[in-house]
């Protein structure tokens, strides 16, 4: 590199490294503004930010800082970078390496980390690695080149580069400058103006080339760090040399020959002058000075010689000079240097001979066989050196002019054809394998050239059309094809689209399809064209239920290629039968209090349907269920029924079930059947005797066998054992002698007279039973024997009348007074007792008060009223009355059907109002609270409607006509209590149909819109013809009638009209077919319908321009918007595909095109001399393209040529200001000086310059051409007289109104002057691979000079061109070689100036242009962006849905820097993502559910396309996909539906945490609860938790509450909108003594397989009282554990069976191999809370899953 001195220090202006920099920061800004390179990647969801530093060069480990973490997550890097590590635990990142923050392609590290295994949580880090002081200071180049004439003034300065230094701030700073050796002469020194950011180095002292030619100094660099770092440059000055030598030509005399009919400006030869000087003194001027007649003209700076005129060159030849030639011209020709002070000169001369002219080009002539045909044919199968075409070539001129060759230059890069000279003819041959698959059509460019100097040439074209042959069988789309059909499908029904392709052409393509085999009976057949299989007949499954069909496709040849595939074809069975028990009625029994499990009876049904319509299961009737719910079990396959639990006869004595057999076929039919079962007695009761108390007074000496009181017991067995029998117990005083009792009725009579006394008898009872059973509660009664009948009078002599409040809705009265009995006229203590009509306890009355309270729940529908016995004592005597306590109803029953479902029936043709059936339920209640209002909902309205008193159910609309035969709803019954109560019954009304209607087409008429691309056998449109008969007769099948003359169009039967032959809308678009509907009825019912089916456009055709050529103009200087012309195309299709929008291709401001119209405008002014200069043409071409508008858009070419028209806008300027020449004194009249040139930048007329000598030729001593401008000598010189002229030249254009302009001329008189150094090498350009060696030999290049002696001796030096000092040439040999290392992507081509210079004492010198091809190689691989690429895209988005694009860069060209794209690993791995190879953007290949995968790691590799493969290189990235939530999950509760809370729990008291689990993230997962219904007063509910407080102390006398908990999500800005979900919860009261029902086992355990589907028995617990058999007790899980952690609710419990079951499919390989239960038994109907618990354990019991594990 040399560095021009100035002779100024420049105050304004930046350094070519100052610049660099300066473009290099606005690119870095433009690329944070507008992306990452091309990585389209929308900015990472951040949730936090932070920032760290650390030091460069710190040891591996060392820590960088702590992200924030959230508790209970993991992290991980989204793209880990290998100089830094992450702890997931800690979040704390320490260093990998040693980093080196010059190494790193920014000092900012912009990373992503994620939490795992969810994309909750994204923290953006940025690491700033800081800078140490770790680089020297260095230099652009490590040494510069500089030059300095020997005659610069002292102060000179030349502008250095000032160094730089990878360090940051201080450490990077460089301004402290010295040079530190090779100044030892002091003539050099640093100069720096603080003001500019540049460095100067200057010349302290006068230089001299002569003294000393070449310094090398040595100057060094200090940073700004501490310690400093130094860097170095050497700076090699070399002194420019004065003006010594004179220009010599490397030839004194010249010879060329040139055509005599050559135009003006045809080029002759090039001379060529070497200077030994350099710079501006060895700038060379050519010029003629000698030209007999003024024909010739030599460009001043590259010596080439042309003519000015059509030459005419005549030369006398007398024979005695035998080198003479006629027809010649001479010309001197002089070079001449520019140096100062005084230019010096060389000559030579120049002979020129004129030839003949070639004037005719060849032309190329074509034969084809047969003779006639437009174009070669050849078949595809041609041997090699097959003959295709004959060419000839004639030339009309003679000699070398007419001797011709022949070659193939374009369309055989394949080689596939060759050509052979026969002499006078060419054959084209076939010269390698043709395949028409491949192409099928050549177009061969041959060229004809003549051996004429210079030749001419012609083109022509041959057409090669390859013939098909029959190369190719038809290939199947698939290797097999299977159908599955009903055995009742219509006949024509579509069966399978069977398609073959054949890659052949014509007839050779014509696939024919055919049954071959397995079609025996006939049942099929198929469409030999389109290969569409239909029904041929009906179907019989049981004829034969699976069909394999042979389909042969074979083409049209002569020898037809054959393939077959298989078609096998399922038929189904179709479901006509039900099955059917072999009776209606059975009839078994079964003794009470057996085992809980007996099997009592399997009755079977038999279907003779195949497979699941012959398949019969089994299922009891909904009515059992309620009415006997957990009593019996039926095993579906089997038929078997069984018990659940031991049965009890004086509960149910007689069981009716109903029993369901069907079948599993998809519209199951079904049959009923009866089962009676009697349950047989047992003595399992023992007598209980009520009332226990017996009161009653006799009077004195009655006679015996008076009868004193009735003792009563019962006992609820059957015959015997419920036979009561009576006894009076012995006493020790002999009290029982004194009286008697039946033994039958239990009455008691006296035995003999009484005195006055008291008795106290025991009676004692036992049933008849064997072994008979006695009563728990022997009956006491106490007789008073009295001489008067006194009795206890009480105040109401009538009795006593009560009314209280059943318990019921939640409120209980247990402990309310009832009311008081009193006795009148008693003194002492009185004594009240209950002695009858309260057998069950639900009244106790306060023995000394009389007051009477209701002590356990009270039912109406149980007993309405009670008629209470009260027995008074008083001082011996007894009274009694009755009281009556009347129970008011409260509305605690729900109205009751007498099944939950029925299915009735109805007539097509019933009138309206029609009674359809009555649905009656009872309400237990009374009053208002039973009064019933009946409603209907669902499927039923609006067609019935029913009575709302009576519940009949009457058709409210005729039901002719209708569509739907079955009408499924519900029948509410609702009583009038206050709440109300309701339930419902589901009633099915099937109608039976009649069958009188035609078929009726939807529409009157059809349009279809078909694509004419559409393919063949699509379903195009289903055709719907609705009958509103039932049955066969409303059964529709469809056909066409007319219209499908061209047999493009087909219709199955049941409606689906398909395309049966290829649509062209071009030749037909539209097309009226008629459809029929016919039912099947007999007769049959018809009606016909118009389709018109409209073939809508494909994008099938290309716009067409008009030309393909445009030729506009526009004249130079016109304003913008100026309109220039207009380009025109067509398209053959229609609408949007047939919308032409116009465009250029590419992009030019230059001019505007209407994207409709395709008027081309300007858009600015132009200037044609400007466009000239630019681009060495007068016209701008463009590229105008026609696309249309169709979804994949086609698209035609054209170019437009704007030619920009010139006016006389310029004026002539001289090729230089002043003009300089030098010539001998003694040079001859009419010699020529030099030739001024005067260019014109318009055309034509306005570019004609005229020269004229305007001043300083007073003497008339020089002359000017007025058309070439050559300066002649027109008089003697004398130098002694005039040394030197100044002279002013005139050039004029030839416009209308002309414009001139003047430039100097000086001319030199003086008087001699020899040879110079020739290059003989003809080669100049050489290739070397960018990665070649160092000190690689080029090329030795070689010059001779004709002289002799140290004047021959040449030495060679680069001059110029040597940028980076990349080359250096051996001085003696010539030899050229690689110094530096070569980089195709920084410079691709050089080109050097080599001189080789003789040592004359006076040396001359030429030199020669070498240029230098770097050749790229793959050094460089790809590179991504370092920015990490973390990119969102939300759940549930279609398949195909852009996510991201990746670009990458090569610095490499052509293959190597051509870039393909693949994702190489997914992670986790699956195929959920795509990537386009060339674009790099990344889609969605599979729908994406967060719930199941919530981030994705993608490994991208982009991959160069170097040959060979092995040499490719390759980059990878790591790409981060997380999807994003949306609200597609509703929170799904898994707590305890029951729990429990202590009677004595305090206000506050935690009862439960209720829990939802949502699977969506964030707002959408985040789950609010809420209290919907229930007892808000007792508790409430914290919304966030779940957790539920006691807000008040409970009801002493409530002993469970229901509450209905809602939980909804956050999701309120997701477009799906919230999700809510309900949840049912039972609040037990526990009793705080354990007093419940006692298990009969203190633990529980069981055992079930796992993945057993949900309701799968585990085992049943039992809880009873020993006191109260009786006792109404349900069961509760309130807990489910495994290794003591909550779980769901896996497992359900029947609330009074006690049966354990799964609730869902376990799963053994979750974790858990054994759950704990907590479960409590509760008693229902007492006054306070008596519960207890036990805990069950369940475990698995081992057997082998799906997947082999136990």
């Amino acid at each position: 590199m040399a560095l021009v001195p100035s002779t100024k220090r420049t105050k304004l202006g930046i350094s070519h490294r100052t610049l660099c920099g300066v473009i290099v920061w606005l690119s870095l800004q433009f690329l944070l503004i507008h992306g990452e390179g091309n990585t389209k990647a929308a900015s990472p969801p951040v949730d936090q930010s932070v920032s760290f530093e650390i030091e460069e060069g710190q040891r591996a480990g060392t820590k960088v800082g702590v992200i924030p973490v959230r508790q209970g997550l993991r992290y991980r890097f989204s793209e880990p970078p290998t100089e830094f590590t992450l702890d997931p635990d800690t979040g704390t990142i320490i260093t990998t390496m040693v980093i080196d923050r010059e190494s790193l392609p920014d000092d900012v590290f912009d990373l992503f980390v994620q939490s795992t295994p969810s994309a909750k949580h994204i923290v953006e880090v940025k690491i700033t690695v800081l800078d140490i002081n770790d680089n020297s200071p260095t230099f652009r180049q490590p040494v510069v080149q500089i030059l300095f004439p020997e005659t610069a003034k002292p102060g000179t300065q030349v502008i250095l580069d000032t160094a730089m230094d990878k360090d940051a701030g201080l450490n990077g700073i460089t301004t402290k400058y010295r040079l530190v050796s090779g100044n030892q002469l002091g003539r050099f020194q640093l100069a720096r103006d603080v003001s500019v950011p540049f460095l100067y180095l200057e010349n302290t002292k006068e230089l001299d080339r002569e003294e000393k030619a070449f310094y090398q100094l040595r100057m060094s660099v200090q940073d700004g760090g501490t310690p400093p770092r130094y860097g170095y440059l050497t700076l090699n000055i070399t002194i420019q040399d004065y003006n010594d030598n004179p220009p010599l030509f490397d030839q004194s005399d010249y010879s060329s020959s040139v055509n005599e009919t050559a135009p003006a400006g045809t080029s002759i030869i090039q001379v060529h002058a070497t200077d030994m000087d350099i710079g501006a003194n060895a700038d060379i001027t050519y010029s003629v000075i000698n030209d007999d007649y003024n024909q010739f003209t030599v460009a001043p700076k590259t010596g080439v010689v042309s003519s000015l005129k059509k030459l005419y060159c005549y030369r006398p030849c007398d024979g005695s000079v035998a080198s003479c030639t006629p027809n010649s011209c001479m010309v001197t020709l002089e070079a001449r240097d520019n140096g100062g002070p005084t230019p010096l000169t060389g000559r030579a001369y120049l002979t020129v001979n004129l030839i003949d002219e070639n004037d005719h080009s060849p032309v190329i002539k074509f034969q084809y066989y047969p003779s006639g045909s437009s174009n070669a044919r050849v078949d595809e199968s041609a041997l090699m050196s097959t003959f295709v075409a004959m060419a000839t070539v004639t030339d009309l001129d003679s000699g070398l002019n007419g001797r011709t060759t022949l070659r193939i230059i374009k369309g055989n890069e394949k080689q596939h054809f060759k050509l052979q000279n026969y002499a006078t003819y060419y054959i084209v041959m076939v010269a390698g394998g043709l395949d028409r698959e491949r192409i099928s059509r050549y177009n061969l460019t041959l060229e004809a050239t003549d051996s004429g100097t210079p030749s001419r040439s012609s083109t022509a074209y041959l057409i090669i059309v390859v013939n098909d042959i029959n190369d190719h069988s038809p290939v199947f789309q698939h290797q097999s094809y299977s159908a599955e059909l009903s055995e009742l499908i219509p006949v024509g029904s579509f069966v399978a689209a069977i398609t073959a392709t054949d890659s052949d052409t014509g007839v050779n393509a014509q696939i024919k399809y055919i049954i071959s085999s397995g079609n025996q009976h006939g049942y099929f057949k198929i469409n030999s064209k389109t290969g569409l299989v239909t029904t041929a007949k009906s179907l019989d499954h049981e004829t034969e239920s699976s069909i394999v069909m042979i389909i042969l496709a074979e083409d049209g040849a002569a020898s037809p290629g054959r393939v077959y595939t298989n078609l096998t074809v399922d038929i189904w069975d179709e479901n006509d039968e039900a099955p059917l028990f072999d009776k209606s009625t059975f009839t078994v029994s079964i003794t009470e209090r057996d085992t809980e499990r007996i099997d009592i009876v399997t009755v079977t049904a038999v279907d003779n349907d195949e497979g699941r319509n012959g398949t019969v299961r089994y299922i009891f009737d909904s009515d059992v269920e309620r009415k006997y719910p957990g009593t019996f079990q039926l095993n579906p396959v089997s038929g078997e029924i069984s018990t659940l639990r031991s049965l009890d006869r004086e509960e149910h004595a007689l069981f009716v079930l109903k029993l369901w057999a069907h079948d599993q076929g998809k519209t199951p039919q079904s049959s009923y059947a009866t089962i009676a079962i009697t349950v047989r007695d047992v003595n399992d009761n023992s007598p209980v005797v009520y009332p226990a108390d017996y009161f009653a007074t006799v009077m004195e000496n009655e006679p015996s066998g008076t009868s004193v009181v009735q003792v009563t017991a019962s006992d609820p067995d059957a015959g015997k054992n419920g036979t009561v029998q009576y006894a009076i117990a012995e006493t020790v005083d002999g009290r029982k002698k004194k009286f008697s009792i039946d033994g039958s009725t239990g009455w008691i009579l006296t035995n003999g007279r009484l005195k006055e006394a008291t008795y106290t008898l025991t009676v004692n009872v036992q049933d008849l039973g064997m072994p008979s059973r006695h009563a728990g509660q022997s009956a006491t009664v106490h007789i008073r024997v009295s001489k008067t009948m006194t009795t206890v009078e009480f105040t109401q002599l009538r009795g006593y009348s009560f009314s209280v409040i059943e318990d019921g809705q939640g409120v209980s009265k247990k402990g309310e007074n009832v009311g008081q009995v009193q006795t009148k006229g008693t003194t002492g203590a009185v004594r009240y007792s209950i002695i009858g009509g309260d057998q069950k306890g639900v009244f106790e009355i306060n023995a000394e008060t009389g007051m009477i309270r209701r002590v356990t729940s009270i039912d109406r529908e149980d007993t309405p009223i009670y008629h209470l016995n009260v027995a008074v004592q008083n001082s011996g005597a007894f009274g009694s009355t009755v009281v009556n306590v009347t129970i008011n109803d409260v509305n605690d029953n729900t109205p009751a059907f007498a099944s939950d479902k029925v299915e009735v029936y109805a007539v097509e043709n019933w009138p309206v109002g029609h009674d359809v059936y009555l649905a009656r339920a009872e309400d237990k209640d009374i009053g208002d609270n039973a009064k019933i209002v009946y409603t209907i909902t669902g499927g039923l309205q609006p067609v019935f409607d029913i009575h709302q008193e009576t519940g009949m159910l009457y058709l409210a609309r005729t039901l002719t006509g209708v569509t739907n035969m079955t009408f499924v709803g519900h029948v509410i019954a609702k009583d009038s209590g206050t709440p109300s109560r309701s339930s419902e019954i589901r009633v099915t009304v099937k109608v039976q149909p009649c069958n009188f209607h035609t078929p009726v087409f939807e529409y009157a008429n059809y349009m279809v819109l078909v694509n004419e691309s559409q393919p063949i056998n699509d379903v195009i449109y289903h055709m719907v013809a609705s009958d509103v008969d039932k049955g066969v007769n409303g059964q529709v099948t469809y056909s066409l009638v007319s219209g499908n003359e061209t047999d493009n169009f087909g219709i199955f039967p049941n409606g689906d009209l398909y395309i049966a032959n290829a649509l062209d809308r071009e030749t037909q678009n539209w097309y009226v077919l008629k459809v029929e509907a016919k039912d099947h009825g007999i007769p049959s019912r018809s009606s016909s319908v118009d389709v018109t089916i409209s073939v809508t456009d494909a994008n099938d055709n290309s716009p067409v321009f008009a030309n393909r050529t445009y030729i506009m103009s526009l004249e130079e200087g016109s304003v913008a918007k100026m309109y220039i012309g207009m380009v025109s195309a067509s398209d053959a299709d229609i609408g949007q595909n047939a919308e032409i929008l116009y465009s250029f291709e590419g992009t030019d401001n230059r001019f505007v095109i209407n994207s409709k119209t395709g008027a081309i405008m300007s858009e600015r002014s132009f200037d044609r001399e400007e466009l000239i200069g630019l681009t060495n043409q007068d016209y701008i071409s463009l590229v105008v393209v026609a696309r249309d508008f169709g979804e994949r858009p086609r698209e035609d070419k054209a170019s437009v040529e704007i030619h920009i028209t010139d006016i006389n806008d310029n004026a002539p300027i001289f090729t230089r200001s002043v003009y300089e020449a030098s010539i001998s004194e003694s040079a001859q009249i009419d010699t020529e000086v030099l030739v001024v040139l005067a260019k014109d930048k318009d055309s034509g007329p306005n570019s004609k310059v005229s020269y004229f000598l305007q001043d300083g030729n007073n003497d008339r001593t020089f002359a000017i051409d007025r058309d070439s401008g050559k300066v002649t000598v027109v008089k003697h010189l004398d130098r002694e007289t005039m040394s030197v002229y100044s002279l002013v030249v005139l050039a004029v254009d030839g416009g209308i109104t002309s414009l001139n302009s003047t430039a100097h001329m000086k001319i030199t008189i003086l008087d001699d002057n020899d040879n110079a150094p020739q290059f003989v090498q003809s080669q100049r350009s050489f290739d070397i691979k960018e990665d070649e060696h160092m000190e690689y030999l080029i090329v030795q290049l070689s010059a001779t000079d004709a002289d002799l002696g140290i004047n021959a001796t040449v030495v060679y030096s680069i001059v110029d061109g040597n940028i980076g000092s990349m080359f250096r040439i051996d001085s003696d040999s010539g030899k050229l070689f690689l110094t530096g290392s070569l980089d195709y992507e920084d410079r691709r081509q050089y080109k050097l100036n080599v001189t080789a210079t003789d040592l004359g004492t006076l040396p001359r010198s030429n030199s020669v242009t070498i240029t230098i091809n770097v050749i790229d190689v793959n050094d460089n691989a790809p590179k991504f962006p370092t920015i990490p690429v973390l990119q969102r895209v939300a759940e549930g988005v279609g398949i195909g849905t852009l996510v991201v694009t990746m670009t990458a860069t090569d610095l490499d060209s052509g293959l190597n820097g051509r870039l393909t794209y693949s994702i190489i690993k997914q992670e986790p791995a699956g195929h959920t993502f795509s990537i386009d190879r060339e674009s790099g953007q990344i889609s969605t290949a599979n729908e994406l559910d967060r719930e199941r995968v919530d981030n994705y790691g993608l490994v991208v590799m982009a991959t160069d396309s170097a040959q060979p493969v092995a040499a490719r290189k390759s980059v990878q990235k790591m790409v981060t996909i997380i999807v994003a939530d949306v609200n597609d999950n509703i929170p799904e509760f898994v707590s305890m539906n029951s729990v429990t809370v202590p009677s004595n729990a305090r206000v506050d008291y935690l009862v439960t945490t209720v829990k939802a689990i949502d699977l969506d993230s964030d707002k959408n997962g985040e789950i609010e609860y809420g209290i919907m219904n229930g007892d808000t007063n007792t508790f409430n509910m914290d919304p966030s938790s779940g957790s539920i407080y006691l807000r008040s102390t409970l009801t002493s006398n409530v002993l469970s509450y229901d509450l209905t908990v809602r939980g909804q999500d956050k999701g309120t800005e997701d477009s799906l909108g919230q999700k809510t979900s309900y949840f049912q919860l039972t609040i037990f009261v526990k009793s705080t003594d354990d007093s419940g029902p006692r298990f009969s086992e203190s633990h529980y355990s069981g055992q079930v397989y796992e993945n057993k589907p949900a309701g799968t028995s585990i085992l049943t617990v039992h809880a009873s009282y020993t006191q109260k058999p009786g006792a109404s007790i349900e069961y509760r899980i309130t807990g489910i554990t495994s290794n003591g952690d909550a779980q769901r609710r896996y497992f359900k419990i029947h609330p009074t069976s006690g049966v354990i079951s799964t609730r869902e499919v376990l799963d053994r390989e979750n974790g858990y191999e054994v759950f704990e239960l907590e479960v409590f038994t509760v008693e229902m109907g007492s006054n306070a809370p008596h519960t207890r618990a036990t805990l069950v354990s369940t475990g698995f019991i081992a057997m082998p899953d799906m997947l082999g594990n136990v």
